[in-house]
């Protein structure tokens, strides 16, 4: 084998190895670690445990939690709550003043699925946690579109203004609250809204995801 033969050789075998570190480096592509993101609003902390999504170059998709968050509501894989409040513990121990709760209270949904998602993931971080889960403490009064189809931030705001109310004593405690996906937020604002109004001390917010696209 002459000189050239092998260096075509050796240049073809680190090209593979190359080509196999990168494959196996979802990190390189991938945020394979949660990339928390701060929420601001009316409640006095807010934690996102990641975005939904991301761009790697120009090409769109799913962060690993909007994978699991998908597959966890949309595809029936209930057993993703016990990984998805492990988490979501991580960033609470981080965060401890999301912690310093009187309870735990979670969204409920607006459309009727065959299992509530988050509710089952507030029952396990409530037990993770040591604090109780308020169940039915917040309702839905009325019936809402999803927020999902609102266009813009007003239609979003219009949509879930009045919509919840407050069920049992509430008063001078300090609650968590639970909800799968921050968009615009305006779920939040007016649950803590409501919240307040009924003499909750203080609230905190903690969503599994961000989206990386906001409304007018």
């Amino acid at each position: 084998m002459d000189l050239k033969q092998k260096l075509v050789r050796l240049f073809g075998s680190l090209r593979a190895r190359v080509s196999s570190f990168l494959f196996r480096a979802p990190h390189l592509y991938d945020l394979p670690q949660p990339c928390p993101q701060r929420l601001l609003g009316p409640w006095e902390i807010g934690w996102a445990l990641d975005l939904h999504s991301h761009f790697i170059g120009e090409t769109w998709q799913r962060s690993e939690t909007g994978r699991l968050l998908c597959r966890y509501k949309y595809r029936g894989r209930i057993d993703l709550a016990d990984k998805l409040a492990d988490r979501l513990v991580i960033l609470i121990e981080k965060h401890s003043e999301l912690n310093a709760v009187d309870g735990l209270l979670v969204i409920p949904p607006a459309t009727p699925r065959l299992y509530d998602c988050v509710y089952l993931l507030g029952q396990v971080l409530a037990r993770r946690l040591g604090v109780p889960l308020l169940s039915g403490g917040l309702q839905r009064i009325r019936t809402t579109d999803r927020q999902k189809d609102m266009r813009t931030r007003t239609q979003k705001r219009a949509n879930v203004a009045g919509a919840f109310a407050v069920r049992g004593d509430v008063r001078g405690k300090s609650l968590l609250v639970l909800d799968d996906l921050y968009d615009s937020g305006e779920t939040l604002r007016e649950v803590t809204r409501v919240l307040k109004r009924a003499g909750v001390r203080s609230v905190k917010v903690l969503t599994l995801t961000r989206t990386i696209h906001t409304h007018p």
